[in-house]
């Protein structure tokens, strides 16, 4: 099997005598599997509005559609029930922190890849980011577009984001437990090591080319 310059991407891109999607194909299961995570984020963040509002699943609903389809405004709209909750300070600091790693970080990378163009290279995948900024090049002069930023891709790196997205979302939904034991008969929270944090980040592992170059 030989590769491309990325070393990561098969180099055949016709197989049983017919040209296939590749190689956006090996890009496709983890892109898929971003969005699943992604959704299971979401979905817990509602989950954690409708405990910190005493199981008002009505009122939850229309505070969380209310945020439109920004994850960034849906985190900051638990962050700020957590605040005016006054939950432990030990579940707050590690909601907190996986929140703010969900806006900060893995939302803007996720973006990027669902809605950037997609363009296949000798050397790989990249993308184009539609995000064409405007300036000016001097006071009273018409605004101008910037060329496009081009992105390079790589196989290894999606599949990373896609292993810390799912850590995220293992610790959001391990936190909205704990919280909802807190709020409905008053457990405690539990004395840990350090805060989870996606397992610190989530180690990432080899990508393993055999086993993609089978999925075709």
């Amino acid at each position: 099997m030989e590769y491309l310059d990325d070393g990561v991407t098969p180099k055949e891109p016709i197989i049983d005598g017919r040209q296939r999607s590749w190689p956006f194909e090996f890009y496709a299961v983890p892109i898929g599997y971003l969005c699943r995570h992604f959704a299971m984020i979401e979905s817990t963040m509602y989950q954690m509005v409708v405990t910190l509002l005493n199981g008002y699943a009505v009122k939850a609903r229309v505070v969380f559609n209310a945020t439109g389809n920004s994850i960034q405004a849906k985190a900051a709209l638990v962050l700020g029930l957590a605040h005016d909750t006054h939950i432990p300070d030990l579940w707050l600091e590690e909601l907190d922190q996986n929140l703010r790693y969900v806006q900060n970080d893995l939302a803007p990378k996720r973006n990027r890849i669902i809605h950037d163009n997609w363009i296949a290279t000798n050397e790989g995948l990249s993308q184009i980011d539609i995000r064409v900024p405007l300036k000016r090049q001097q006071s009273r002069t018409r605004k101008f577009n910037q060329d496009s930023a081009l992105h390079k891709r790589n196989l290894q790196d999606l599949w990373d984001l896609v292993r810390i997205t799912e850590y995220i979302g293992m610790d959001l939904s391990s936190l909205h437990t704990e919280l909802a034991g807190w709020k409905n008969v008053g457990h405690p929270p539990r004395p840990r090591g350090q805060p989870r944090l996606g397992e610190r980040i989530a180690a990432p592992l080899p990508y393993n080319q055999d086993a993609a170059a089978e999925c075709r």
